[in-house]
């Protein structure tokens, strides 16, 4: 698809260290990087360092967050694609870029605990304004927020579907959730923004639980 690039993400052992993350991770010469995709697999503190790590390193260096999301699950089905490396450290992602890449994702934390409120909260990213005609979403649920907690199956999904029709769903329940409310598609922090203050005092908290993170990506120019 023209603009938009799709890269899978290597993680090695030296990407968890200290050192130029970029450049470990393979993705020191793509600056546009408008979304990472982390799973982790049985090892949720080198996915929760990894995924502070690019937080840190994308603020520091170009001022502005992609959006991360994922979460942390028990084990692979299959691991014959994977490397050695990827297989030790317990950690894979995907990464997308270019200019006809757009991104947002809202977070619902623990008190968001009906259909309803998952709604009220879903219409921060659809104020957004993501075109939507090529566009796909990822939602990624504390494995203990099912019908028990909802007291209904299916009420975060089916609430996307009311507000996204045309917009498919993937994801998983998880031991622990990747990612944060982020709205600025890209966009670097402003002066406004900022407030004087250092632009790192302000990073949000990238790891949770009893929460469900959806990622909404949208290919194509700019509207």
């Amino acid at each position: 698809m023209q603009g938009v690039n799709i890269e899978h993400l290597k993680v090695t052992r030296k990407s968890l260290t200290e050192g130029s993350l970029r450049e470990a991770l393979g993705i020191a010469q793509t600056p546009d990087i408008k979304c990472v995709l982390l799973f982790g697999f049985g090892n949720t503190p080198a996915a929760q360092f990894l995924a502070t790590r690019l937080q840190t390193s994308f603020r520091e260096t170009y001022g502005w967050d992609p959006v991360i999301a994922g979460a942390i699950g028990d084990d692979l089905l299959t691991k014959q694609d994977l490397t050695k490396e990827e297989i030790m450290t317990k950690v894979i992602g995907v990464t997308f870029s270019g200019p006809n890449v757009h991104t947002a994702s809202v977070l619902l934390d623990s008190n968001v605990c009906s259909k309803e409120h998952v709604k009220l909260e879903l219409q921060k990213l659809k104020k957004v304004g993501l075109c939507e005609k090529k566009s796909v979403a990822f939602m990624f649920a504390c494995v203990g927020r099912g019908v028990d907690f909802h007291e209904e199956e299916n009420a975060e999904s089916e609430a996307f579907h009311e507000l996204f029709p045309n917009t498919p769903l993937f994801g998983f329940f998880g031991n622990g959730e990747i990612g944060c409310e982020n709205f600025a598609c890209g966009k670097a922090m402003t002066s406004e923004e900022d407030d004087g203050d250092s632009c790192m005092d302000k990073l949000p908290e990238i790891m949770h639980g009893y929460t469900t993170i959806i990622c909404l990506l949208s290919f194509g120019p700019a509207t």
